[in-house]
């Protein structure tokens, strides 16, 4: 007969145990002192009492897992991993943790315990690239950011047009060139014979890229414009220069000093077997771009472990925060702002005044190198996504908080909707992971009736830009005094009404980083709406324990009003004004 003693030491040793496997045993229940009932419950709350809670990291996980759109054919299929970095302010010190999941809450396709296998990051791919070009710059002089396509491109292309052979490099890394997302004859052909393989920069070659250089439509120069054809560009003209392979340079001046030793982008067929998920479509159809790149890899052809991507997280937020880390000055001047970005095309993002705001707000935000940033929490953060047949990708760092996170899927980008900038469900995530768990707020004591008052009212979205459609689908965000409760909600632009939640008064003070003067912040205890996704979105990551605020701006222009409530959810602000008549 085994002993009590013994039942009690296998309930310390396996936490999963259950009160009522104890009670089974034949001993106890014959009435034992050590196993009477009181000491079963003692022991029971002790053991409970010992056991930490699951991460608040492992809910965000759990909650993609169980996004509609990353169920169903796809159970079982594929999953998502992230890492989450965080530096301490003081030390510098560096924490890093990968998290897993299975699209489902099935099994998650790879080695959950190790993390060596190996992603298509596909466009922060670019990140490398712009790094790597620094490097060439600044470390070698080998480059001039005010070197043109003619420059590289003069012998070996032909009657180029003027405006194309004037195009400079830090055009090229910022997104203000003027090109095309795509060259306009990428090689479709062979992913029409094998979609499942299917690449369409294979065999890309120079004469390719002089032939769609001479019949490209320029958009206007110096504005934001985003194209994989100019970083695939930047990525061939460092080779010219350099005189190596795009993938040799990266890894012996980049790469390895940061200590990225997984990224490659040539694979032969065991370690495509062996180091690489395979990505899954929403029907469950496996999507790899296993077919080398041709010449433009600059702009997505990296494969590299979630740990890595990491590290070089880690490596932008100290470096951004003036502490010590391989490539500081470099990774520094990549995150020079050099034009304003945004969910808006051309023009459309120039001017400060679109907003009458002097920070960057969810509709736009400030291109630097490759890099794009968006307010979060009133303070600016950068961010990257990366999408490709069968994954999809986002990082994003806030160097004020000290944190950074990574994911990825191989699902193919699930939970995203054709046609809407929602990004997919893991983009969503990362977002979340980035911003980090809510804070514990204090409400303050006492409010007057009237101070609530004050904050009653409609605020409006603004347009993303003169003429163009709203982005975002919030269309309003109300506060509404119900005897002394102070209640908010969202509208639509469609006119859906969101829930209405709570919105406490509380405590804060200016934190670092931040980039506007916040007169009242309200905690709310509940979702009232989503960035890009609605006011009743109510899908798992919508509805996981999150930074939910509004915060009021003082109007520069005029002190004595409110310029703006900021709606704080989702990892993003959403910027909306009282007077319409601010809006472009």
């Amino acid at each position: 007969m085994v002993s009590c003693l013994a039942i009690f030491l296998c309930l310390i040793a396996d936490s999963r145990a259950s009160f009522e496997t104890l009670l089974q045993d034949d001993e106890c229940a014959e009435g034992a002192e050590a196993c009477s009932l009181e000491a079963l419950q003692r022991r029971a709350i002790q053991l409970e009492a010992s056991q930490e809670e699951p991460a608040w990291e492992e809910s965000v996980l759990a909650a993609w897992a169980h996004e509609p759109g990353c169920q169903g054919v796809l159970r079982g299929q594929c999953g998502a991993a992230a890492v989450v970095v965080e530096v301490e302010p003081e030390s510098g010190g560096l924490t890093s943790k990968v998290y897993t999941a299975g699209a489902g809450g099935g099994r998650a396709p790879f080695d959950e315990t190790k993390m060596t296998s190996i992603f298509p990051v596909a466009s922060n791919s670019k990140i490398l690239t712009s790094i790597l070009l620094v490097v060439a710059l600044a470390d070698h002089g080998k480059v001039s950011m005010g070197e043109t396509v003619s420059d590289f491109l003069g012998q070996k292309c032909s009657d180029l047009p003027e405006a194309v052979a004037k195009i400079t490099l830090v055009q090229l890394s910022s997104h203000t060139s003027g090109l095309p997302a795509q060259p306009t004859n990428r090689h479709m052909e062979p992913c029409q014979r094998d979609p499942v393989n299917c690449n369409p920069y294979t065999k890309y070659t120079e004469q390719d890229l002089c032939e769609t250089l001479r019949e490209v439509t320029l958009g206007p120069k110096g504005h934001y414009l985003y194209s994989n054809l100019a970083f695939g560009m930047l990525g061939y003209f460092l080779e010219l220069r350099m005189g190596l392979p795009y993938e040799q340079l990266a890894q012996t001046w980049v790469l390895h000093p940061l200590n990225m030793t997984s990224a490659r982008v040539t694979l032969n067929e065991s370690q495509w077997h062996e180091m690489t998920p395979p990505g899954k479509d929403a029907s469950g159809e496996g999507r790899w771009r296993r077919h080398p790149y041709g010449i433009l890899q600059g702009n997505g052809a990296f494969l590299v472990s979630v740990p890595d991507m990491g590290r070089l997280l880690g490596a932008m937020i100290k470096a951004e925060r003036g502490q010590e880390t391989p490539l500081a000055a470099t990774l520094r001047q990549t995150l020079q702002p050099l034009a304003w970005s945004g969910y808006c095309a051309c023009d459309a993002c120039e001017e400060e005044e679109l907003l009458k705001l002097s920070i960057p707000t969810a509709e736009r935000g400030l291109v630097a190198m490759g890099w794009e940033s968006s307010s979060s929490g009133l303070r600016r953060g950068w961010h990257k996504s990366g999408d490709i047949a069968g994954y999809s990708s986002w990082m994003a760092f806030n160097a004020a908080l000290g944190r950074g996170a990574f994911g990825v899927d191989t699902c193919g980008g699930c939970g995203a909707k054709l046609g809407s900038l929602r990004g997919s469900a893991v983009q969503r995530m990362v977002r979340l992971l980035a911003d980090g768990p809510p804070e514990k707020v204090v409400p303050l004591p006492q409010v007057a009736l009237p101070e609530l008052g004050a904050l009653v009212g409609d605020f409006k979205a603004c347009p993303a830009a003169p003429g163009k459609l709203q982005s975002t689908s919030l269309a309003t965000l109300s506060l509404t005094l119900r005897g002394t409760q102070l209640l908010a909600s969202t509208t639509s632009f469609t006119g859906e009404e969101g829930p209405m939640v709570t919105a406490t008064p509380v405590s804060s003070a200016e934190a670092d980083g931040l980039q506007a003067f916040s007169g009242v912040v309200l905690a709310l205890s509940g979702p009232v709406g989503t960035i890009h996704g609605g006011p009743n979105e109510h899908g798992p990551l919508a509805e996981v324990s999150q930074r939910r605020t509004i915060h009021f701006l003082e109007e520069p222009f005029a002190p004595n009003k409110r310029g703006a409530a900021v709606l704080h959810i989702a990892g993003v602000d959403i910027f909306f004004v009282e007077d319409a008549s601010q809006c472009p």
